[in-house]
């Protein structure tokens, strides 16, 4: 089964509330087409935060009527002085009132606090943001899990009944060992919980000491310590991508190796392999780049990449909104 039809058909099983996203960046064509869409498909309920002219101009110059959506103007939003005050109570006496006024008319600010405040399931942050505009307010007043100490981000690739998880696509420039590690438990875990069955690859240009460089030890290290953090995961490396993924090179160049030749989920060395990695498979594979994903939080938060279209948008919408399903453990 196609596997973003699969995700829908869990989403809209009659099992409870639907879950509710909330989209910063409503001004933007892409999301306010997507939400109108997501709205009329009815299996998850998008909530679209921006200023109300701002809202009304492109809804306006794309001809639609965004009156059925969630609406929530972050100049005129009744519960601001309630997310003022929360606000101020996260940032323990580190800002003034004034201060925190002017904090929370950024939409991720807003964003990430209407989601902490639990008026919203997930938050998916605009394309207009940079990297460090999502993890700012990410770290500050979402936080991360119990035992994670840094956050990254994960593409889902799709075609089809396929699909791939990529990381980290998105913060760490160049992760040292431990860091790589524990992007790789984190994306696993991603994974499993959007019903991915993870076989991890430790991704490098050297297949099982085929090559010598400090480079290929980065990655033989990070190795180590991901399966020491989680003994039961299915986890190899280094390999190369043609060892991970495909079966005959697999048992050749990693003979004896559970994951070699079968790997779903690929940890890449550094950013810049990440992104050049991802852009590859979407632009030669005919994959569809769904992300990036922020992991490591204790809330759901994603971000629209500046390529993506009405398409990758509604995707992520129902893949961040499967994160947020409270039945998953």
């Amino acid at each position: 089964m196609d596997y973003l039809k699969k995700i829908s058909e869990e989403l809209g099983k009659p099992t409870g509330e639907r879950m509710r996203i909330l989209f910063s960046g409503g001004e933007d064509k892409r999301i306010l087409s997507a939400c109108i869409e997501l709205e009329r498909e009815g299996i998850l309920s998008p909530v679209i935060l921006g200023r109300r002219k701002d809202v009304e101009n492109t809804a306006k110059e794309i001809g639609i009527d965004f009156q059925s959506l969630d609406f929530v103007d972050i100049d005129g939003s009744p519960n601001f002085l309630d997310i003022v005050k929360s606000y101020m109570e996260i940032r323990n006496g580190q800002v003034t009132v004034e201060d925190a006024h002017k904090i929370l008319r950024y939409s991720n600010y807003f964003g990430m606090m209407m989601l902490f405040n639990g008026y919203v399931d997930a938050f998916v942050s605009g394309s207009e943001n940079s990297v460090i505009d999502v993890v700012k307010p990410a770290m500050r007043i979402i936080g991360t899990k119990p035992g994670i100490e840094k956050i990254s981000g994960g593409v889902l690739m799709l075609k089809e009944e396929e699909a791939y998880l990529m990381a980290d696509c998105f913060v760490h420039m160049n992760p040292d060992s431990e860091t790589l590690a524990n992007i790789a438990v984190e994306t696993e875990d991603t994974a499993r919980k959007l019903g991915i069955n993870p076989k991890v690859a430790m991704l490098s240009f050297s297949t099982k000491g085929s090559a010598k460089h400090e480079l290929v030890d980065k990655v033989t290290r990070a190795t180590e310590m991901a399966k020491s953090i989680n003994p039961s995961l299915e986890l190899d490396g280094e390999l190369q991508f043609d060892a991970a993924f495909v079966d005959s090179v697999g048992k050749k160049k990693a003979p004896g190796s559970n994951v070699a030749g079968k790997a779903n989920v690929f940890i890449f060395p550094s950013l810049e392999a990440a992104n050049i990695g991802y852009k590859i498979g979407e632009n030669l594979g005919g994959f569809k780049a769904i992300g990036t994903i922020v992991q490591g939080l204790k809330k759901p938060v994603a971000t629209v990449s500046e390529e993506a279209d009405q398409e990758a948008i509604i995707a992520l919408a129902k893949v961040i909104a499967k994160l947020a399903c409270k039945d998953i453990k």
